[in-house]
């Protein structure tokens, strides 16, 4: 199995999520301008695998204008010797325009130290959000995303094209402080070369729950089935390898000191298959990040 320091962690993207959640426009009336610049370092420790430990450093600016929004990203993964191992760059525009829906589109560009993990993500999102009878309390969201991966490897291009419907679920108890909300995502991925594996499709679900407590956001997922060239968290999250990702379980727990400085800590537990071997990988990882917001 090659190693994978290259694989972008799922716990990286938590904090940007929420920033930029909090700073969308929900109608197109409201003609507002919001900016948010973040930077961020995430540190992850790899257990029971010989893979290297690595860092993740980077920074996250968004731009809101009425229906409009624009955000950008730069991450920087090196291993423990400051050695660059991979940079990712993503861009995504999402357009308001609609009362409760929400288009996206954007891209992402991968530039590794190996070539055949090098690729482009195209991305593309429409999802819509139901509120109650007042627009004060979102119910739930129901959307599907669609990513068109290219990478040029040295055996011969490979495209990847994926769908994601999803659906989100929001509770409000009243007996129990805070918020939560649930979300259940079908992955199903369309290789264009099936030559090292021995199909040309991959299916896999995902669940994920996020709890809200005053400055704490206490985030688990799990997920099933089998995932190869992958596209998580809308975008963010991108697997360029062609380990087969199967079974695995993560959980984080946010703190937010303020409005600007937050940590994370969280572990991650997965289990993969190299495209030419015959049994499984379970290894961890234990990651600690902090962030700053301008």
């Amino acid at each position: 199995m090659r190693n994978k320091s290259n694989l972008k962690a799922s716990i990286l993207k938590i904090v940007l999520t929420l920033n930029f959640v909090f700073l969308s426009p929900l109608y197109s009336e409201e003609i507002a301008v919001s900016l948010a610049a973040k930077v961020y370092s995430l540190s992850v420790e790899n257990t029971g695998t010989s893979m290297t430990d690595t860092t993740i450093k980077g920074a996250y600016g968004y731009i809101g204008y009425g229906s409009h929004s624009l955000s950008l990203e730069y991450d920087m993964i090196s291993d423990t010797d400051d050695v660059s191992l991979q940079n990712n760059a993503l861009g995504i525009y999402t357009y308001y325009g609609q009362p409760g829906y929400r288009y996206k589109v954007g891209y992402q560009n991968i530039t590794t130290e190996e070539t055949d993990n090098n690729g482009n993500v195209i991305i593309l999102g429409l999802e819509h959000d139901s509120y109650d009878y007042y627009l004060t309390t979102r119910l739930w969201t129901a959307g599907v995303s669609i990513f068109g991966s290219s990478y040029n490897l040295t055996a011969g291009d490979q495209n990847v094209i994926q769908f994601s419907p999803h659906f989100t679920s929001y509770f409000y108890p009243i007996l129990v402080p805070g918020y939560a909300d649930i979300t259940t995502r079908y992955n199903s991925i369309f290789l264009s070369d099936s030559t090292d594996f021995e199909k040309s499709s991959f299916h896999n679900i995902e669940i994920a729950v996020n709890y809200y407590l005053n400055s704490f956001v206490l985030t688990s997922r799990v997920w099933t089935g089998e995932s190869v060239y992958g596209v998580f968290d809308g975008g963010h999250v991108i697997y360029n390898s062609t380990d087969i990702l199967k079974t695995g379980i993560a959980s984080s727990l946010t703190y937010y000191f303020s409005k600007q400085l937050s940590s994370t800590i969280g572990y991650q537990y997965q289990i993969v298959r190299g495209a030419d071997e015959s049994s499984d990988t379970n290894f961890g990882k234990l990651m600690i990040m902090a962030g700053y917001a301008f």
